[in-house]
């Protein structure tokens, strides 16, 4: 019995050192802080999201839409109320599923 208790031992000390001796595992982001924290290695920067951007982008439409229309000009061909009428329109999605549907063979 001590044999095989000894024999465990080993085998699980040198999974351990084999599994601690590369790169931390595939771990899904939402569990990695955890898994850091748990096993004390160091945190990996995750890139950041697009958010910020789209949100700064979203904004600079905005306030030269809202220059135009006050100024009464037109972006490129445009003019206020056509954009207004283009934001409002509700899509026709049966018309772009027989649209689809009629391209399949």
């Amino acid at each position: 019995m001590p044999n095989t208790q000894k024999q465990r031992e080993e085998l699980l000390r040198a999974a351990r050192e084999m599994g601690m001796s590369g790169s931390t595992p595939a771990v899904h982001p939402r569990y990695r802080t955890l898994y850091h924290s748990l096993y004390g290695e160091e945190s990996v920067h995750t890139p950041s999201g697009t958010l910020g951007t789209r949100i700064l982008l979203s904004l600079v439409l905005f306030a030269v839409f809202l220059s135009a229309d006050y100024s009464n000009q037109h972006i490129w061909k445009f003019s206020q109320t056509e954009i207004m009428e283009e934001i409002q329109a509700q899509p026709d999605y049966r018309s772009y599923v027989n649209q689809f549907l009629d391209l399949l063979p």
